[in-house]
């Protein structure tokens, strides 16, 4: 192996990169958000995923599938005119089930796991009085923690943990979402492992540099 080869894998250990908090309304989307229809097709024009990733960090889904950005007006959306919601696995919009989906990851490099220890997301304006559950989980994808609420209209659902790698939230079928934030997002620490391994490379481009001179 060459040194120059070393010293790209021994450099792509070292992973420190923070990205400042974030509070994503969704509104450049505005021209381009679908007729709020749940059931209907979503364009590629609404459709959300790792649009966020290269400056806040996060990837959305829902399901397998994508995030759809609604038209819902004002009065409706909790800001602006754009609230969100999911798609069905058919590609039909839907505000069912787990609709909602948010993964962080450092946004240098999408294949690293980042963490927050804030995340928040509200309710549309327009409720007829049931709830829904906001739940966090950590890089194992282990449970950290969750809030329901039974009236959601234009409230906000506020999870804090340490650790936190995604969120999800799980809708009765009739709440749109909207005004995601969350605290600053940090890649998650490799293991000793592997800083003992990128050490031992740093060793052998001196050794062979030494043998070179």
């Amino acid at each position: 192996m060459g040194i120059k080869s070393i010293a790209i894998i021994a450099s792509a250990l070292v992973l420190s990169t923070n990205v400042n908090a974030a509070s994503i309304n969704f509104e450049e989307f505005a021209s381009t958000a679908m007729v709020n229809s749940p059931g209907s097709a979503i364009p590629t024009s609404a459709r959300i995923s790792n649009q966020y990733h290269a400056t806040d960090g996060v990837i959305f889904s829902s399901g397998n599938d994508f995030l759809a950005a609604v038209n819902l007006g004002t009065n409706h959306a909790t800001s602006g005119i754009v609230g969100i919601g999911g798609s069905d696995g058919a590609n039909g919009l839907t505000y069912a089930g787990e609709f909602f989906r948010a993964n962080f990851f450092d946004p240098n490099n999408i294949n690293t796991q980042a963490v927050t220890n804030r995340v928040e997301i509200r309710g549309d304006y327009i409720s007829d009085g049931t709830g829904g559950t906001f739940a966090a989980f950590d890089v194992n994808g282990s449970l950290l923690g969750s809030v329901f609420q039974d009236a959601v209209a234009g409230n906000t659902f506020i999870l804090e943990y340490e650790g936190i790698h995604s969120v999800s939230f799980t809708g009765s079928g009739t709440i749109a979402l909207d005004d995601f934030a969350f605290n600053d997002v940090t890649a998650v620490p490799i293991p000793a492992a592997a800083w003992l391994f990128g050490s031992g490379l740093i060793g052998l481009i001196g050794l062979a540099r030494r043998k070179k001179a």
